[in-house]
């Protein structure tokens, strides 16, 4: 796993959110919020056997499944919204923005305890 790749993408989700909401990008809430569809998630579930039993990866594998518990939910909320209020949604401070970056933090962690 490429954690520099793992963080980059999910530090991507913002912009994604925000092309989504000018109509440049379609989410589907129900596949944002599968935690198994990036490559993270991916590498999670499937690739990541011999790391299972370190608490960084425990860690991992729960911030990141919240991280697209409320990236779905998000993207549900923001439909109608005007694209400043949904904006606000994804600031400092937001249930986004933590979720975000303890997604971030638990990979950094994991990355940190593996090197």
């Amino acid at each position: 796993m490429n954690f520099d790749e793992a963080i980059m993408a999910h530090k991507q989700w913002k912009a994604r959110f925000l092309a989504f909401l000018k109509g440049q990008e379609q989410l589907d809430p129900s596949v944002v919020a599968r935690d198994n569809v990036c490559a993270l998630g991916q590498w999670i579930h499937r690739e990541s056997a011999q790391h299972r039993s370190l608490p960084e990866f425990s860690e991992l594998r729960i911030k990141h499944a919240h991280f697209h518990e409320v990236a779905a939910e998000l993207v549900m909320k923001a439909v109608g919204m005007s694209v400043a209020e949904a904006q606000q949604m994804v600031g400092t401070g937001t249930n986004y923005s933590r979720a975000s970056a303890e997604c971030v933090n638990a990979i950094v962690a994991l990355r940190k305890r593996l090197e």
